[in-house]
């Protein structure tokens, strides 16, 4: 029998569990290193103390907390595997997590910007999952993040954890604090110095005093905003490697939180703005006024990251090599054309007569680490604005695939929100708006975010797709149909063009005016897909270009005498373009253009 309040020896043996050691005590229990006879790993033991073991409120959060930890599953939060009881003798059987907590790294000074923002980002992953679960923390604090030797981030002791609307412990009665350290009971347990209770204040506080939010030291009910004001004081404490409030008791440390701010000026001079923003969202004292969403957090760091490190990666624009299937080949050149085409087109735009200084235009588009460009489809990954102002692209962000918007003159994209899962985008003729799918359906959403509108049915992925005028979107559902049409508004899409003898009708485009689409015959990378035009009026329909593929129109100004602007398209894997008349749908055979060489580069048609 294990004698009660005495620590566990190294070498005993509780079930299948053989004690290696003490690794740690807090307000809810005693942690040691213990291994898996039966599995043969090292585990972590969290045991009760008998004496509070016999506490059945004790006992009860003990119990939820296996219940709420067996919920969640995610890599920055240490995982439950069981629960194991002998007798008084209760232990939560948990994984066990090497390295360093954040306390203790914090002991030895600030911790550098990028790796303080490595950290919180994992953490609000971390919280994210819970809050989705509808679990916040409620006792986030250094002491209770660890960082693994390879750098992971993980948040331990969901063991104040609350659910939301859950059964209403500790919710709503006031509660104050023990100490700066460890979280308290439920009602005042023997011993308790009677000078660090305010007498206004019976009860209990659930969570570390240092960290709380305003709102959870009044003993009111509290939600996910609780987690995030936490939040800010670790990364407050990370940066600067001290607490945000300070005091010589607990009291005082209330005290401070609700009548103090936080003192701004121990930041490093070298933070970013946008770090010392986020820090005042987390830790505005109105939880109203506050941070909502670990999510929005997360995104934030990531944005504020990329813009920062000189590592961020590049995407070239560049053709990839031909894949063996007709739709892989159209989703790997679409992306490349649809840049190409509008750096093309700014260059037409901006290089017309008399010369002018024209402004930084760059193309490079920066991913932080860790982020790729959707590819699952058969339509663009990116799209350029007709006034070449603007990139709107789909990238997929830890797990999360959305539309980003980047103006050409900026290197920081802002994420669309309302466009998770989104693909395929594609701009509004004025810019302001953005159509994607998230099959079955297309939708389109202003630039700015919001929510989204359905516009119709597709099915499956489209073979391009187009915003023209008359506010129409043109597109091609599949392989081997037509050019259909669709108001943006929304409603059933209509046949634009009808198969006569071609393979397959895709990446269309609406010319100026509306009594024209633009479009490719794809049959085979090679020689013999086309590129037709044909009026909508009277279905007159010629083709324009043998051995091309995803034309498009840009209206460069009058250049040769008549009002024409150029026709680009891709032919084996090149960029070309050739003057194209839009009133006679015609181009002329003098000359024409091949990217990369824009200039003194001729090419037969």
């Amino acid at each position: 029998m294990l004698c009660p309040n005495m620590p566990v020896a190294a070498g005993t043996i509780l079930g299948q569990y053989e004690v290696l050691g003490l690794i740690g005590k807090g307000g809810m229990g005693e942690v040691y290193r213990a291994r898996d006879t039966v599995l043969k790993r090292e585990v972590a033991l969290k045991l009760l103390p008998e004496n509070y073991a016999r506490d059945p409120e004790r006992l009860a959060r003990f119990r939820r907390e296996a219940e709420l930890l067996a919920s969640l599953n995610h890599t920055n939060i240490a995982a439950i595997y069981g629960v194991y009881s002998e007798g008084d003798r209760n232990c939560l059987v948990m994984e066990m997590v090497e390295g360093e907590t954040l306390a203790e790294q914090v002991r030895r000074g600030p911790v550098e910007l990028e790796e303080a923002l490595r950290i919180t980002s994992q953490i609000c992953a971390a919280l994210e999952h819970a809050h989705e679960k509808t679990i916040i923390h409620r006792d986030l604090k250094p002491a209770n993040v660890k960082v693994t030797p390879e750098g992971q981030v993980k948040v331990l002791d969901f063991g104040l954890a609350k659910a939301f609307g859950g059964d209403g412990t500790g919710s709503g009665a006031p509660m104050p604090a023990i100490d700066s350290n460890s979280p308290t009971l439920s009602r005042m347990p023997s011993g308790l110095p009677v000078a660090d209770l305010s007498p206004t204040l019976p009860g209990v506080i659930l969570g570390t005093a240092a960290y709380m939010s305003p709102e959870q030291a009044k003993g009111k009910t509290v939600d996910k905003r609780t987690d995030l004001w936490a939040l800010g004081c670790v990364l407050y404490e990370l940066l600067t490697g001290r607490q945000v409030f300070t005091g010589e008791s607990a009291t005082e440390i209330l005290g401070a939180i609700h009548h103090k701010e936080p003192d701004w000026s121990l930041l490093p001079a070298a933070i970013p703005p946008e770090v010392r923003a986020l820090l005042r969202r987390c830790l505005q004292k109105d939880a109203k006024e506050r941070a909502r969403d670990a999510g929005d957090i997360r995104i934030e760091i990531a944005e504020i990251r990329a813009a920062s490190s000189p590592a961020a990666q590049t995407i070239p624009v560049q053709v990839a090599a031909p894949a063996p299937r007709r739709w892989l080949l159209l989703t790997g050149l679409a992306c490349i054309v649809t840049a190409a085409i509008g750096a093309l087109a700014v260059w037409f735009m901006r290089s017309a007569p008399p010369p002018e200084p024209r402004p930084v235009s760059r193309f490079a588009i920066t991913l932080p680490p860790g982020d790729r460009l959707q590819t699952n489809t058969n339509g663009p990954t990116l799209d350029l604005s007709q006034d070449g102002s603007r990139v709107v692209y789909a990238a997929i962000r830890s797990g999360v695939q959305q539309l980003y918007v980047r103006g050409i003159d900026s290197m920081e994209a802002q994420a669309i929100r309302g466009t998770e899962g989104a693909r395929s985008p594609f701009f509004s003729p004025d810019g302001q708006s953005v159509g994607f799918l998230v099959l079955p359906q297309m939708k389109k959403i202003a630039v700015s975010g919001g929510t989204p509108q359905n516009v119709t049915n597709v099915l499956n992925d489209v073979g391009g797709t187009s915003w023209g005028p008359n506010d129409t979107i043109v597109f091609s559902r599949a392989a081997g149909e037509a050019i259909r049409a669709v108001p943006a508004s929304g409603g059933t899409p209509s046949a634009l063009t009808t198969l006569k003898g071609e393979n397959s009708h895709s990446w269309p485009q609406l010319l100026p005016g509306g009594k024209a689409v633009l479009f490719t015959n794809f049959v085979t990378a090679g020689d013999t897909s086309q590129i037709l035009v044909e009026r909508t009026d009277t279905q007159e329909r010629k083709v324009l270009v043998q051995g091309g593929t995803y034309p498009r129109y840009v209206p460069t100004g009058p250049s040769t005498g008549l009002r024409t602007g150029h026709l680009l398209f891709a032919r084996a894997a090149t960029l070309m373009a050739v003057p194209f008349d839009i009133d006679r749908l015609e181009h002329f055979h003098s000359w024409c253009i091949a990217y990369p060489q824009w200039r003194n580069h001729a090419a037969a048609l």
